[in-house]
Order: C-alpha cells, then structure tokens, then sequence
C-alpha cells in the first residue's frame, strides 16, 4: 500500500456545512440500533473522535452498500484531484473502473 500524506485546510462555507452533516450522519451511525451482521464481510469500522478527545467506534459487518449515501457525503470532502480512498469506494465507483 502506498503512504500519501495530504492536509486541507478551508475557510468556504460550505465545506463547513458539508462537515456538519457528515458530523451529524457519524452520530447517526455510531449510535445505530440496527444489527447488520452478514458472516462472510469483513467489518466496516466507523470511529470518532470528539473535541473532547474521547472516541467511539461502531463495527458492522455488512455490504458497503449500507453506507453509500454516508460514504458519497464524505466524498465530497475530498478535492478532485486527490484519490478516493480505497474504505470509502462503493459499487458505484467499480463500475466507473
């Protein structure tokens, strides 16, 4: 696997408003009730760490298909000239390969 070290920083307005939203979505997903659990996928690790410095994480063994509205959120985080990365890729983005 290859390393890339890469920062961003913003002032825009609305990379702030997408931010709160996939802040919001996180919230949604750590604090999920729903039990997907399918025996031959690995997990899909969601993990947040607070301005507290306190982290949760919420493991669920499902397809990334579960996520693909969350994950298309955070994707839009990403600049487009950088690479998607490889946790966030869905069906979606195998077909365009």
């Amino acid at each position: 696997m290859l390393y890339r070290k890469w920062s961003y920083k913003t002032t825009s307005p609305v990379f702030k408003q997408l931010y709160k939203e996939v802040a919001s979505r996180t919230l949604y997903y750590l604090h999920n009730d729903e039990i997907l659990f399918v025996t031959d996928i690995g997990p899909t690790i969601i993990t947040a760490t607070f301005e507290d410095k306190h982290r949760e994480t919420a493991n669920y063994f499902c397809p990334s298909e579960f996520f693909v509205d969350y994950f298309k959120m955070i994707k839009k985080l990403v600049p487009n000239c950088e690479y998607v990365p490889a946790v966030l890729l869905t069906q979606e983005d195998y077909e365009i390969l």
